[in-house]
């Protein structure tokens, strides 16, 4: 039996939840399905702790409408409706515990709201919390991780659960009970954390996306869905921009050697994409040209007596330290490049280098990857990708290449990145 992950984004409204009822009645009913937080809820809930909304009624009405569709009770909504007002309900400074409980407010509410739907059409289930499920987590609030052995918990816990058991994503518990988040956009972490533990079974995640495209539609009109792909594959994905799944999600299905679907919630058989340790295609393909944008250029010079491969592995250590997502890197003994998503404590840091070598940081970049597994079999793609380039007067800043990875990435300014989208799809992916 499946395990089934509902994303947010498909979460627009009581009709939302009914059109899954709907699904659940039309397919072989999984064992378990895991819910994210309606569209932009938890952005909504950030807001409200971070004091940048001062009115949780406009929230509340939201959800209280969907409820009252869905044949909830005033009374039931009233009580969740108290837990969180009580929540917000702070003096002082919000700690990050309290932070996680409020935030997993949303999760929560969505998971019991498909409850209500599907007792609508008549097919039974149950709410299970995290903590009722064994999701038992760390106290790093924020950014939790399962402690022990948490898929025998999670599997123990579902063999005393009859029948079709609903559960919110992207949270845990601590062993003491109290409640914690994975991080953002880690539901799908823990629903591939409850399929890994029941039986190794398949995830099928549904989204508003038509699977995974070959390339970001709104900049490439010719995106082609991929209808198979293996898990090294999406891995290099996820880490050149494109938001496949949470890279923790992949590597947990990988793990067990089990299948990940992933289809559109509106168009349920239409251009689904199956994530696999072996695919029957054949492996001098190319799957997709993923990009990342709003990336800043730092250029370093190596003051005599100091290598650049040495103040590259310095400065990646700092910038690790502090958390700072370094997209590509590359050095040479006179010159070490890097592209980094920079914040406004990025230059103190390079400040600190400021006496091994010459530093400039230029904003406007993108950085465009071809991932696939032709990449390190197909002799030579990496010269002909930036041939491609070249000759289109698009001159990239510098080049990654990961060895035995499957993606080759590209330094463009912003003002090049849809041409160079464009260029590589039509000649490496689109011909495939």
């Amino acid at each position: 039996m499946e395990i089934w992950k509902i994303g947010g984004s498909c979460l627009l409204g009581a009709a939302s939840y009914q059109n899954i009822a709907e699904l659940v009645g039309r397919r072989p009913k999984p064992k378990g399905i895991v819910v994210s937080a309606m569209c932009k809820s938890t952005d909504l809930l950030d807001g409200l702790i971070r004091g940048q909304s001062k009115h949780p009624e406009e929230f509340l009405d939201r959800h209280r409408l969907v409820w009252r569709h869905l044949g909830g009770t005033i009374e039931d909504f009233g009580a969740m409706e108290i837990t969180l007002m009580a929540k917000l309900a702070k003096d002082e400074e919000f700690s990050a515990s309290d932070r996680d409980s409020v935030l997993a407010w949303g999760d929560e509410f969505s998971a019991q709201a498909l409850v209500l739907a599907l007792g609508q059409k008549n097919l039974p289930c149950q709410y299970v919390s995290a903590g009722a499920l064994g999701l038992v987590t760390d106290d790093t609030f924020g950014q939790a991780r399962p402690v022990g052995d948490v898929r025998t918990r999670i599997r123990r816990a579902m063999e005393n659960l009859e029948g079709l058991i609903v559960a919110p994503g992207f949270v845990g518990v601590t062993e003491d009970g109290r409640t914690t988040t994975l991080g953002r956009n880690t539901g799908d972490y823990s629903a591939a954390l409850v399929a890994a533990a029941w039986g190794s079974s398949d995830l099928r995640v549904f989204a508003s996306a038509r699977g995974i495209l070959s390339a970001d539609p709104a900049r490439v009109p010719g995106a082609q869905p991929i209808d198979e792909m293996r898990y090294d594959e999406a891995a290099e994905m996820v880490h050149a921009g494109a938001p496949v799944m949470h890279p923790l999600a992949l590597a947990t299905m990988q793990c067990v050697g089990a299948n990940t679907y992933i289809e559109n919630l509106d168009h349920a058989n239409d251009d689904v994409t199956c994530i696999t340790t072996e695919t029957s295609k054949p492996k001098n393909s190319f799957r997709a040209i993923p990009h990342r944008s709003g990336l800043t250029l730092i250029e370093m010079h190596p003051l005599p007596g100091v290598g650049g491969q040495r103040v590259l592995g310095e400065v990646l250590g700092v910038l690790q330290e502090q958390s700072v997502a370094v997209d590509m890197s590359s050095a040479s003994e006179s010159t070490a490049f890097l592209a980094v998503q920079a914040g406004p404590h990025v230059a103190p840091i390079l400040d600190g280098f400021s006496d091994r070598a010459m530093i400039d940081m230029q904003p406007g970049f993108s950085s465009v990857s071809l991932v696939g597994l032709g990449v390190t079999e197909e002799r030579g793609i990496s010269s002909r990708a930036l041939a491609i380039l070249t000759e289109a007067g698009i001159f990239p800043k510098f080049m990654n290449e990961g060895g035995q990875s499957p993606r080759v990435s590209f330094l463009v300014t912003e003002t090049d990145l849809d041409r160079a989208l464009q260029l590589l799809h039509d000649a490496v992916i689109a011909p495939n």
